[in-house]
């Protein structure tokens, strides 16, 4: 093994990427130039290589002065990682950061602000916000999101795990598994080719649009067609047996969850086991105290745990895995259907959303890996805006903006029975092509079977 006894570095950043000649001339007013052997900038490092130990000790005890600021050099047989941490409040005490930090890793050796530079390239004292944070070896990862005395921030670091593969050889901005960004999209016209202020449709023909439009959104034909067999079925028959059947007819799912869950009005008979506010490990206690009979078990859980209480992602789906093989053990003969997080209204980019679409990805990573359990998406349900959701289906009273109005759970609750039906193979599609061989099999005579033409007067 190499060993690089008389080398030392420090961050290229703090010397403001500063070039080799500068460095030379901030060193040799702490050892002479005979003493430096080689100046190398690396991987955003700057690499100090001296000829002998003394010198080594001169320029770690004394480092560098550049730009009227100090500059701690250190041994680069020290393995040492720096983290950048964003979006804490200037007002949250180092310490407060140090005692988070060190749950991660070992020895937090320094916590410096970041300053504001000016035009001219100078510092200044005005805080950025930013801090940089030394330490000697991360023992686990530290989350992408952390959340310190209540406020969520920003961490990275070099060997940082991807946040969509969990790989730490590539950044996040270039994992193959990273979603595909949203096309952007006339919101008038609907076209890709154009956005809003070039489209060419008048407002006249805008407002035929809006007029013409249908409404519920996003309701396929097979869903159509079973609900209106269902009206007409439940239509034409009496009071008294709706009633007796109704006692005696097994619930076709159990819906299992918090207030989202508990809110959800279904057609068909199911058992509820939902109590608004609780978690992910508070479901356990309900099953507990009420177990469930259904083979059909829908889970719609995890948003208390993302959204209130800014838990990273990967902690809520450990803990939904957990969950879910319990699940399985009280019932193996079950299918498990395990419904997304919805986004949080108004969606924009911002870390709440960043971190339920992270939820989501996991979770569709953790049902594949178990048999019977099934992924139910309710983001492209909710996305249905122009990628963005909509007032109409949220509840204008909750500031969080995570509760759904009527018309928001009435989505949700299609799409669950859309894809239950779909997994028991209760659903048939019939288009209309269909519909034309079955009407021409029945009704239609074929060419054999029709009378010959007769003239009129014969």
């Amino acid at each position: 093994m190499i060993s690089r006894s008389l080398t030392v570095w420090c961050s290229h950043r703090d010397t403001n990427w500063a070039k080799e000649d500068a460095i030379l001339d901030a060193m040799q007013d702490v050892v002479e130039e005979i003493d430096i052997e080689a100046i190398q900038i690396a991987n955003r490092n700057v690499v100090i290589t001296l000829a002998n130990r003394p010198a080594k000790i001169a320029a770690i005890t004394m480092g560098l002065n550049m730009n009227n600021k100090f500059i701690a050099l250190r041994d680069i047989e020290k393995s040492t990682v720096n983290i950048t941490l964003r979006d804490i409040p200037i007002e949250v005490p180092n310490t407060a950061i140090h005692a988070y930090i060190s749950g991660f890793a070992d020895n937090v050796e320094d916590i410096q602000h970041g300053y504001i530079t000016r035009h001219d390239g100078t510092k200044s004292t005005i805080k950025s916000g930013i801090r940089y944070i030394s330490v000697s070896k991360i023992v686990r990862p530290i989350p992408n999101n952390p959340v310190i005395v209540g406020f969520p921030g920003r961490c990275t670091y070099r060997g940082q795990p991807c946040s969509f593969c969990e790989s730490t050889d590539h950044p996040w901005y270039r994992c193959s598994e990273r979603p595909p960004k949203q096309i952007r999209k006339c919101f008038i016209c609907q076209s890709e080719n154009h956005i809003s202020r070039d489209c060419t449709v008048t407002q006249s023909e805008r407002l035929e649009r809006e007029t013409n439009k249908e409404s519920p959104d996003h309701i396929r034909f097979d869903e159509v067609s079973i609900i209106q067999e269902n009206n007409n079925a439940t239509e034409n028959q009496p009071t008294e047996t709706l009633t007796a059947e109704s006692d005696s007819v097994q619930p076709t799912m159990a819906v299992v969850g918090a207030s989202l869950a508990k809110a959800m009005v279904f057609k068909e008979k199911v058992e509820k086991r939902a109590v608004s506010g609780t978690k992910i490990d508070g479901v356990k206690d309900i099953l507990k105290d009420d177990p469930i009979t259904s083979d059909n078990i829908v889970i719609q859980i995890g948003t208390n745990d993302i959204v209130y209480s800014y838990e990273t992602p990967e902690t809520s789906v450990r803990r939904y895995d957990t969950l879910v093989k319990d699940i399985k053990d009280e019932n193996p003969n079950s299918k498990i259907f395990v419904c997304s997080l919805p986004p949080v209204h108004p969606y924009k980019n911002d870390n709440m959303n960043r971190s339920i679409s992270k939820m989501n990805m996991l979770l569709s990573k953790m049902c594949n890996q178990h048999d019977d359990v099934y992924y139910v998406d309710h983001t492209p349900v909710l996305l249905c805006h122009n990628g963005k959701t909509t007032h109409r289906d949220y509840n204008s009273s909750d500031p969080k903006g995570v509760h759904l109005s009527a018309a928001g759970y009435t989505k949700l609750v299609k799409n669950i029975t859309s894809d239950v039906k779909k997994i028991n193979g209760e659903l048939t599609f019939k288009t209309p092509v269909n519909k034309r061989k079955e009407r021409a099999t029945s009704s239609t005579p074929s060419s054999s079977e029709k009378q010959p033409k007769t003239g009129k007067y014969s």
